[in-house]
């Protein structure tokens, strides 16, 4: 009539249930939602557990525990739930967003850097420049002079010529 099972030593009787359903030693169906869940644990007294309206209903014997819902779950586990996708999000966009503006700062950097060198460089340049054009003016001045003293020289020499003599007159 019944069923044997042997497992390693034990032996277990199943036997069919009187309705023909499933035998005794098989899990209850899961309840219609809406519909308390019955649990047969606690030394054979059953707990009958249902949720309505945000509320946990337990129990047992008559008695009934009412758990609203934001009590049974603890504070810390509802901050660190809100957590996880804060630091999700930190590190999937903020992370990248900072790197570039980073990068955006230090290019930028670097483009002060390269104009400061470049201002450094022109500086110098104009320096020498500035030099060159003094040692021009000094040696256009010395050509002056030597041209004034030249001519002179030369206009000395063109009076002495034109000066009479004095045996012919």
């Amino acid at each position: 009539m019944g069923e044997t099972m042997q497992q390693g030593d034990a032996t277990m009787q199943i036997q069919p249930r009187q309705d023909g359903g499933q035998p005794a030693d098989a899990p209850p169906l899961p309840a219609a939602p809406g519909e308390p869940v019955v649990f047969s644990t606690d030394n054979g007294r059953p707990v009958s557990m249902s949720f309505k309206n945000g509320t946990i209903y337990l129990t047992q014997d008559g008695n009934t525990q009412v758990i609203p819902l934001r009590e049974a779950i603890p504070q810390e586990a509802a901050k660190i739930a809100w957590a996880v996708p804060a630091t999700l999000s930190i590190l999937v966009i903020w992370w990248p967003l900072s790197r570039a503006v980073i990068r955006w700062i230090n290019r930028k950097h670097v483009s002060n850097t390269e104009a400061a060198a470049l201002e450094a460089r022109m500086r110098d340049r104009f320096e020498t420049l500035e030099r060159n054009l003094d040692t021009v003016a000094v040696e256009m001045e010395r050509l002056s002079e030597g041209q004034r003293f030249t001519n002179k020289l030369l206009a000395e020499r063109a009076e002495q010529e034109r000066v009479p003599i004095s045996g012919q007159g």
